[in-house]
C-alpha cells in the first residue's frame, strides 16, 4: 500500500497520542517476535496501546489514515499479531497515573504527591479484580481526597481515565471489604464521595 500525500511518516506522530500510549506501544513492538519495520505492525501497536489505555483522542480512523489502510485491516491484523504474540497489553501502573495526573493538570501541583497515587493504585491492583485503569484512577482519587485537592473529582478523573465514577467507588469499594489490612487512610468526609 502505498501513502498518500496527506499521511504522517508515523502512526507514532498521530496528534493526541499520549505519552504512556507510545511507550506502550514500542513495548510491544519490541516484544513481538514479527519483523516490527512494517508501517501496518506499527500502526497496529498503536491501536493495540491506545485501546489498552483507553487513549480516547486517537481513533481507528486517524491510526488507519496514518498509513493509508483501512480500519478493519488495522483491527483483523492487529487481533493477529496479539493472537500470535506473547505480549504485555496490561500497561504499568504508574503509566496510567501518571497520564491521569497529567490530563488533569495536577501533575506539577506541589501539594499532589505523585508516589502516593502510584502506590495507592498499586495496591488496588493487586488486592481487588479491578482493570488496572480503574485501579489508577482510583488510586489518584484517594490520594486527592488525602491531599484535599478539588480538582480531582470522581467525575473529573473519570472524564479523562477512560472509566466512571461509580467504577472508581466500586473498587474503593471492593478493597475495603474484602481486605482489612489495606495501608490507604481516607479522610472522615471518604463516604460523601
Amino acid at each position: 500500500m502505498s501513502k498518500s500525500q496527506n499521511t504522517i511518516s508515523s502512526p507514532m506522530d498521530i496528534t493526541g497520542l499520549s505519552e504512556s500510549t507510545k511507550t506502550l506501544a514500542n513495548n510491544l513492538l519490541n516484544a513481538m517476535e514479527t519483523d516490527t519495520t512494517s508501517p501496518m505492525v506499527e500502526a497496529c501497536a498503536v491501536y493495540v496501546a491506545s485501546n489498552v489505555n483507553g487513549d480516547t483522542d486517537v481513533t481507528i480512523e486517524a491510526i488507519s489514515n496514518s498509513i493509508a489502510s483501512s480500519p478493519s485491516d488495522i483491527r483483523s491484523m492487529s487481533i493477529e499479531l496479539i493472537s500470535s504474540n506473547t505480549l504485555p497489553l496490561s500497561p504499568p501502573i504508574d503509566a496510567l497515573v501518571d497520564d491521569i495526573v497529567t490530563k488533569l493538570g495536577i501533575h506539577d501541583m506541589a501539594s499532589f504527591p505523585l508516589k502516593n497515587a502510584i502506590e495507592n493504585a498499586e495496591t488496588l491492583n493487586d488486592k481487588t479484580t479491578r482493570s488496572p485503569s480503574v485501579c489508577a484512577a482510583a488510586g489518584v482519587y484517594i490520594t486527592a481526597r488525602i491531599n484535599n485537592i478539588s480538582t480531582a473529582s470522581q467525575a473529573n478523573i473519570a472524564s479523562v481515565s477512560d472509566t466512571t465514577p461509580v467504577s472508581i467507588r466500586n473498587a474503593m469499594n471492593d478493597l475495603y471489604e474484602q481486605h482489612d489490612d489495606i495501608q490507604i487512610t481516607l479522610p472522615e468526609k471518604y463516604n460523601t464521595y
